[in-house]
């Protein structure tokens, strides 16, 4: 076994490393494998999290200039600060020079999400000049024994915002010999990952240690999102550990969410008028809000599904240019079953896909972030914005030919499908990207309601509640066969204009379709009163309801006719003459009796107060049989944090994806050596998801490492092979004259 060394610059936590540690290859009997030499990161819970990783050393370190330092943090450093020096590079490896060196520098300030104004300010330009300070470094460090590979990763726009800095680069490489290709990959298609990750990569190749070709790693099926996370707990499963729990957003947020359909994004909500939804409140259920299909009109109305407790999130967005989606991660939601798009370090769901539709919603969630995602389309990168109004985006996957003034963040407030892939994982929380789903997990604490059993099975425990929402009292029962039933026709009406059905020996409606819908309605007269001053209808000899009924003013007229029937006196008033008639009909024998005090009715279709105590409960549940219902004033304000369920018309329940769900998206390991969830350095969730985000993905590093293998092997002895796909660096210094 060939162990190749590796030096990872601004290493975070892992990512690529431990996907290095994965690659193995073998040529002609020689096996080869990398070690990670060291880590070096300034930030101490992310080196951290790179030891629980890998196993290898991390060496906490800020490598800017002083300079750059004051820029970038607005203040001098403190006092025992001091500048990376070549030799503490050196020291980090134990004096051991790297084989391959790979560098994935802070990508803020190239990135997209970034707005120009501040990308192009002194802070940032700090932050980009580290690019090139660290590769300095390096290069100082081992100018004796120069790595034979070096890689540098990237977002796609540091070729148009870090330009002159990557001519630099080339520049410091070229003149140590090195040969050069530059281009994009995506880490999905090279990882087989379950989201879409476009990213720039520098490949820099020593011909004196390095003389094979360096082929591309073959590209591997996109998987979809619920292959990734579909095997994994419910969010607030303890199962999951303290990275699998939902965040606590604002009332307001979700009812945006909610009036959003299916593959829409935020732009929805410019149609939506005050007609078009209504809320209601049940607050002892289980589930929020439905969201159309991407194929339904912008009507999606909250009233179709119901606020049931607390938990919910948002959907899917076809709007793909020329097989470039930008910044439509934004509020978006994921279907299931197509792949996410990248991780970035953004944090809110407004950066990226951090929502998806996930189908298997049996568990009330606690926290979320949103996305919405095409059923067949990849979505896109997540940045490191942290509020949900963020005016950060999916700029990771961006498309370049849309010039600024189009709107950033055409994915905002969007739901992944379940059975989809995901959009881009990134570390933001809200705003750019499409971190909820529809998940059809559908049952928590109301399994039962409105359920048929099957006929063969067990039925449910018997409850004193009649009605069948409080459990379930339905049977499928097989013994009933419409087509044979001499019930299936029964209280039929059948259409004027098709052929009637038999004839039975059974007179009675329900034996049959004995009914027509007649339009020939001759007797427009029945059960018809003419008004005192208008036209009589045509007198004919018919007795019965035709129109010979009439409104007649004169009440009273004839004191002999009777002007009291099914007449209530007052209370106050003196009785009517009582006549040998006992009924209702026969005179005022009715009375308005102000002393009903006990009667059980005066509760009918009354609402309770809320702040006053209820009326007797009784056995009857339905609504007549006395006061059932209350005002319930806990519609939470717009402002109030919570986390609500939010059940789409196809079932499916849109939810943000949790932390620990970005980490598998990403690839990274989910358990720990003795079965417990994997949990990040530190407590906020806010910093996890955005050391997630700016992870090189494990899969995809192994994948780049694994075809750096197969050029460093056979190098050892001066050979080169033949590879099947295309070449990323050529072995010839022409190519290094053409990029620069």
């Amino acid at each position: 076994m060939h162990d190749f060394g590796v030096l990872h610059l601004f290493a975070g936590i892992g990512g690529a490393a431990l996907g290095m540690q994965e690659a193995e290859q073998e040529w002609r009997g020689i096996r080869g494998r990398y070690v990670t030499l060291a880590g070096i990161d300034v930030d101490p819970e992310a080196c951290r999290d790179f030891e629980m990783f890998t196993g290898a050393p991390a060496v906490q370190m800020d490598l800017f200039g002083r300079d750059d330092y004051r820029a970038f943090h607005g203040k001098e450093p403190p006092k025992e600060w001091r500048e990376a020096k070549p030799a503490d590079i050196q020291a980090a490896t134990g004096g051991i020079a790297p084989d391959v060196i790979f560098t994935s520098p802070p990508c803020k300030g190239f990135s997209g999400l970034l707005p120009s104004k501040n990308a192009n300010s002194e802070k940032y330009q700090a932050l980009n000049r580290l690019t090139l300070r660290g590769l300095r470094l390096a290069l100082d460090a081992f100018r004796d024994d120069l790595p034979g590979i070096i890689l540098l990763e990237n977002v796609p726009r540091i070729t148009s915002r870090g330009a002159d800095l990557l001519r630099e680069i080339k520049q410091l490489l070229g003149v140590h010999g090195y040969l050069l290709h530059e281009g994009y990959h995506d880490c999905g298609e090279i990882g087989g990952l379950g989201q879409r990750r476009r990213r720039y990569l520098l490949i820099a190749r020593l011909p004196s240690k390095v003389n094979a070709f360096v082929y591309q790693p073959p590209k591997q099926r996109v998987r979809s999102i619920g292959e990734i996370i579909g095997p994994l707990p419910l969010p607030d499963n303890p199962a999951g550990g303290a990275m699998h729990r939902l965040p606590r957003l604002q009332w307001k947020t979700w009812v945006r969410l909610a009036l959003i359909p299916a593959g829409g994004d935020w732009r929805n909500l410019e149609h939506i008028t005050p007609e078009q939804y209504s809320l209601e409140y049940v607050p002892r259920g289980g589930g929020p809000y439905g969201v159309q299909d991407w194929e339904c009109a912008a009507n999606t109305v909250i009233g179709h599904a119901k606020v049931r407790g607390s938990n919910g999130a948002a959907v899917a967005d076809p709007r793909v240019r020329d097989g470039i989606q930008y910044h439509n991660g934004a509020y978006r939601i994921c279907p299931w079953c197509t792949t996410a798009p990248t991780v970035t370090g953004g944090s809110p769901a407004t950066s990226s896909g951090k929502c998806i539709t996930d189908p298997r919603l049996q568990h009330c969630p606690r926290e979320g972030v949103y996305r919405v995602q095409r059923f067949d389309e990849p979505s896109t990168t997540v940045t490191g914005a942290s509020r949900v109004n963020t005016s950060n985006g999916a700029a990771c996957v961006s498309d370049p030919r849309l010039p600024d003034r189009d709107n950033r963040h055409p994915g905002v407030y969007q739901i992944m499908r379940f059975d989809g892939s995901g959009p881009c994982v990134t570390g933001t929380r809200f705003g750019s990207g499409a971190p909820a789903v529809a998940d059809p997990r559908v049952g928590g604490g109301f399994s039962n309601k409105r359920k048929v059993h099957a006929w063969d099975k067990p039925a449910g425990t018997v409850t004193g509640t009649s009605d069948i929402q409080a459990g379930a009292p339905s049977i499928a029962d097989p013994r009933l066969n419409p087509r044979n039933s001499r019930r299936s026709n029964s209280y039929t009406v059948r259409s004027w204009d098709n052929p009637a059905l038999t004839i039975t020996g059974e007179d009675s409606l329900g034996s049959g379709a004995q009914s027509i819908a007649d339009p020939r309605i001759p007797f427009n007269n029945i059960f018809k009163v003419t008004a005192w001053d208008g036209t009589p209808g045509a007198v004919t000899s018919g007795s019965g309801q035709t129109g010979i009924t009439v409104a007649d003013p004169r009440l009273a007229i004839n004191p002999n006719g009777h002007h009291n029937l099914l007449r209530v006196t007052p209370w106050v008033n003196p009785a009517n003459t009582i006549t040998s008639a006992s009924r209702p009909t026969a005179g005022a024998i009715s009375i308005g009796d102000p002393r009903l005090g006990c009667n059980c009715r005066n509760g009918l279709y009354g609402v309770q107060a809320w702040d006053e105590p209820g009326y007797t409960v009784t056995g009857a549940r339905n609504l007549h049989s006395g006061t059932t219902s209350v005002a319930d004033h806990r519609i939470p304000a717009d402002t109030e944090q919570g986390v609500w369920i939010i059940i789409a018309e196809d079932g499916t329940w849109h939810r943000p994806l949790t932390t620990w769900e970005l980490m598998a998206l990403q690839g990274f390991p989910l358990l720990m050596p003795d079965g417990s969830p994997v949990i990040l350095a530190g407590k906020a969730d806010a910093r996890w998801r955005e050391r997630i985000g700016n992870a090189v993905p494990p899969p995809a590093a192994q994948a780049i490492g694994d075809a750096i293998l197969q050029a460093l092997l056979p190098s050892q002895v001066g050979a080169w092979v033949m590879g099947s796909t295309a070449i990323w660096v050529r072995p010839n210094r022409q190519l290094y004259a053409d990029s620069v």
